[in-house]
């Protein structure tokens, strides 16, 4: 008699084929998951907010408390650079999230969130699912690569975008794929990746290059996705320009509208429209030089075309197009930031161009054609090896130094060292630095003016002073206190002291939106910004506004006054700087909205001479 129960079956046998496969797909699987670990646990413990991340946060405080996205109370300025990650970052302090908070995690969730969609893509993109990987013996080479980079380990939080960054790239490309491989692509698929795509220059100006591209290559298979119906292409070709362009544009009409501005104030501040090549090799030299991307890199990228290339032998011409989009763009990506002279953070700027060009390489099939050379199929494998052990190599034994290297540094290494604090997260853990403490010694000078607590609610009463920075290289004027009242009705309702420093983020998050924080650097100034650059230095540090232009703007008129004050207040008086001021200090409403739109354009050619004479020649007195 049989021992098996009534109504059951007997399992069929599990062949050993079947078993092995299954043992080969499992541990891909762990193999997928070491990249996105190590990318989320190193972030994780080298978590930290920058200065500039805190300028962020100020910003967001000033939105959540009805002050508009600006960093100075009355004064519209766009001093952030990535507007969709001050909205996200204030979404999530809307929900009572801490904003520091907000910031960092949310850019660490995003950085690891991305890495995985770019990953799925590329599992896509070679004609597997997650459930094949073993077939073609797909190894997460690209994403291994981005992984073992300390850079980006650093740059997962910071409170700055890249988090953002790398998230909508992973899923552009995502969406990008899925629609370049299906069999009967979807129109719903196809609009939610032009809308995806729109939404790069919101991220980073910069990112416009992708978004105008990846969806110039979706709006060119408009006939693949509604038909060869001359009304449908006409249709599709409707909804390109409406769901590429309506948000960009819209934004873009806002900008001019709210800041009276083309592009954000760290545009003009950094020059951003100049060359600066011979800084922009340093930037080059600092990172690639020291962690030899270009090895791997390079590896990848031949293994990758090969791949684009049987794409297109066999047809498929826009898997080959997946291939070659992201490659060429990770290129000219590295130029542009080259050509603009990089920045100071090590490394920053360049990571979304290594993650770009990396896209089509995240998951490589390490296994040759059965049909190949015997010689070809070591190929692979070894390149793959060579991979792995540069992997090892960086994320083990590379490090950036801690001095500057022409005026680029280690940014989480300097500033944790200056809290004390291996991660440093919220404003009080800069306690131990020169910022907090600096900072601290404003608030308390501010709050004798103010009663206790009322300098945070801008209900701060009595004259309001303006505490000019007495440093030498800022211009010490002769004969002026350092501490002088403010103009009358200059300063908004509440508003009760004007300091001038620069690293204005954590200054700025400390000391509330009762100061107001002139940044003589011109990230949130709206004067040392339009500045005349005499000369290159230390990216995003160039311009340097002297006292003379604080107290001109800010203070009140003295008995006796140097001719510098003098012929600076004068300055100020004359027409373009009396319509900037007016542009962004009036009340909103909808007739200054649309002066400010046609003001725009004057507004961003518009530069001052730091000397207040020669301003006002330039200035003042041209017909």
């Amino acid at each position: 008699m049989s021992d098996e129960t009534p109504g059951e079956r007997p399992s069929p046998p599990v062949s050993s084929d079947e078993g092995r496969g299954a043992k080969s797909l499992y541990a891909l699987l762990a193999l997928c998951a070491v990249p996105l670990l190590a990318l989320g646990s190193m972030g994780f413990a080298r978590r930290w907010i920058a200065d500039d991340g805190m300028i962020n946060v100020r910003i967001i405080r000033m939105i959540l408390g009805g002050h508009g996205p600006v960093f100075n109370v009355g004064e519209r300025v766009e001093a952030h650079t990535s507007t969709l990650w001050v909205v996200v970052c204030a979404g999530v302090g809307a929900l009572g999230v801490r904003v520091e908070d907000a910031a960092v995690y949310a850019g660490l969730l995003l950085s690891v969130c991305g890495l995985g969609l770019a990953m799925s893509a590329c599992v896509w993109l070679h004609g597997e699912t997650w459930k094949t990987l073993h077939k073609g013996a797909m190894w997460p080479l690209g994403a291994l690569v981005y992984a073992a980079l300390p850079p980006a380990w650093d740059y997962a939080t910071s409170g700055l975008e890249t988090g953002l960054t790398l998230g909508w790239l992973g899923l552009s490309y995502c969406l990008l794929v899925r629609w370049a491989v299906a069999t009967s692509p979807s129109r719903l698929a196809w609009r939610a990746g032009v809308a995806i795509l729109s939404l790069g220059p919101l991220i980073r100006p910069e990112l416009s290059l992708f978004s105008l591209l990846a969806g110039g290559a979706m709006a060119l298979g408009i006939a693949r996705t509604f038909g060869k119906a001359r009304a449908s292409m006409a249709r599709g070709v409707a909804e390109v320009v409406l769901l590429l362009g309506s948000i960009p544009v819209g934004y873009q009409l806002f900008r001019m509208g709210y800041y009276a501005a083309l592009t954000p104030n760290t545009a003009l501040a950094k020059e951003a429209f100049e060359s600066n090549w011979e800084q922009g090799w340093h930037f080059f030299g600092n990172f690639f030089g020291l962690y030899h991307v270009w090895l791997p890199a390079a590896l990848l990228a031949l293994m990758a075309l090969g791949l684009a290339w049987r794409s297109a032998w066999r047809g498929e011409r826009w898997r080959a197009l997946c291939v070659a989009l992201p490659l060429g763009l990770g290129v000219f990506y590295t130029l542009y930031v080259v050509k603009v002279g990089g920045g100071f953070m090590h490394g920053r700027l360049f990571l979304p161009a290594v993650f770009c060009a990396l896209l089509p390489a995240m998951m490589m099939p390490v296994r040759a054609h059965a049909d190949a050379a015997r010689a070809h199929k070591l190929v692979r494998p070894l390149a793959a090896l060579a991979v792995v052990v540069w992997c090892v190599w960086c994320a083990f034994g590379v490090r950036v130094e801690r001095a500057n290297e022409h005026g680029i540094g280690d940014e989480r290494g300097w500033y944790s060292r200056q809290a004390k604090n291996p991660t440093p997260t919220h404003v009080e853990d800069y306690k131990p630095s020169g910022f907090y403490k600096d900072a601290s010694a404003l608030k308390r000078d501010a709050a004798r003016r103010c009663k206790p607590g009322e300098l945070d609610r801008l209900t701060c009463r009595g004259e309001p002073f303006v505490r000019l920075d007495w440093r030498r290289k800022l211009g010490s004027l002769k004969d002026v206190p350092r501490e002088v009242p403010a103009k009358p009705g200059r300063l908004p309702e509440g508003v009760g002291y004007v300091v001038h420093r620069t690293a204005i983020g954590i200054r700025g998050v400390l000391l509330g939106p009762g100061v107001h924080v002139v940044d003589h650097v011109g990230l949130a100034d709206p004067i040392a910004s339009r500045l005349v650059l005499k000369r290159r230095g230390r990216p995003g540090h160039e311009k340097r506004m002297m006292n003379v232009w604080v107290a001109a703007r800010f203070a009140k008129p003295l008995p006796e006054e140097p001719q510098s004050l003098r012929i600076a207040r004068e300055v100020l008086e004359c027409a373009p700087l009396v319509q900037l001021d007016r542009a962004l200090t009036q009340p909103m409403s909808w007739e200054r909205f649309w002066t400010n739109v046609r003001l725009a354009r004057a507004f961003h050619a518009l530069r001052i001479d730091p000397n207040p004479s020669r301003a006002r020649q330039e200035l003042c007195e041209t017909p």
